[in-house]
């Protein structure tokens, strides 16, 4: 007898179960919440299969839950800024500072942030790592640069994730990096904004908690991400389902990263934000100079 793929749910009712047993809730108040609000928005007879689970997967309040009808929109296209799976890592020297923009975590490679950076880390004054706009993908590549020309020795713990296990029971990971290297020296400063996003958050929750950087710009979007892919056929259309499998919380947060976002240690958003960065790494070095 033929089985169906795992990958591929046929009803409405497959999709709540299928998020109850891989979205991890924490503790049984919040699924219970969650399976009641379901089953009415279920019960909808006015309401077609794809506005219910758009509506289902709403009820989570996680970024990274969605359904979409093309594979490519795997973040609702108001989040996307650019070609994130094209736009590869920028880099150039201002005012005798290093400026990495990197737009995208998407088929990232490490190389793109080591070349350039050991290049010109022994003949300028700092760093600025630009994550505005980043949405995410690939979050070892930046997390193998930062631990291994970054952090400082030692292990830093840069939050804690919850998932699910086989059963209904929930798992705690803490979560560190270890610097392995003798860690850079100069001040560096990460550029964040609302659109900074999933892997791109935890790259700044890294650096953040190994390193003695400054994080520069607004609050960040929120997200812990991992989704799971599920395929969804309404109609002969093909729709993709996004069911978050992590819950991260930032170290001494009693509330995951989809509520608290990361808070930058300086708010700015003008938009001579490069500058306000180069200015604040130069104040920086003076005072060390003192």
């Amino acid at each position: 007898m033929d089985r169906k793929p795992e990958n591929i749910l046929n009803t409405v009712e497959e999709v709540v179960l299928k998020v109850r047993d891989t979205y991890p809730f924490l503790d049984k108040k919040e699924m219970e919440n969650f399976l009641y609000n379901a089953s009415i928005i279920d019960g909808d007879k006015n309401s077609d299969n794809i506005k219910k689970i758009d509506s289902i997967l709403k009820l989570l309040n996680n970024p990274h839950a969605g359904i979409y009808e093309g594979k490519e929109m795997i973040l609702p296209v108001e989040w996307q800024h650019g070609d994130l799976k094209t736009e590869k890592p920028f880099f150039e020297v201002l005012d005798n500072i290093m400026y990495l923009k990197i737009p995208s975590l998407i088929n990232i490679d490490y190389k793109d942030l080591e070349t350039p950076f050991l290049e010109n880390a022994e003949k300028t004054d700092g760093l600025i790592i630009d994550l505005r706009y980043n949405g995410g993908g690939q979050e070892f590549p930046a997390r193998t640069f930062i631990t291994q020309y970054l952090s400082k020795p030692g292990n830093h713990l840069m939050g804690i994730n919850f998932t699910r296990d086989m059963g209904m029971s929930l798992e705690k990971d803490e979560i560190y990096v270890k610097g392995t290297n003798t860690p850079y020296n100069k001040p560096i400063a990460v550029l964040v904004n609302e659109d900074t996003f999933s892997s791109a958050e935890r790259f700044v929750s890294i650096i953040k908690a190994s390193t003695d950087c400054i994080i520069i710009g607004t609050k960040t979007k929120g997200g812990s991400g991992n989704p799971k892919e599920y395929e969804f056929y309404e109609k002969e259309q093909k729709y993709y389902i996004w069911i978050p499998t992590w819950r991260f919380f930032l170290p001494g947060k009693d509330k995951p990263l989809e509520e608290t976002k990361i808070e930058p240690d300086l708010t700015y958003d003008k938009e001579d934000i490069i500058d306000f960065a180069i200015k604040y790494i130069k104040s920086k070095n003076n005072e060390s100079k003192v």
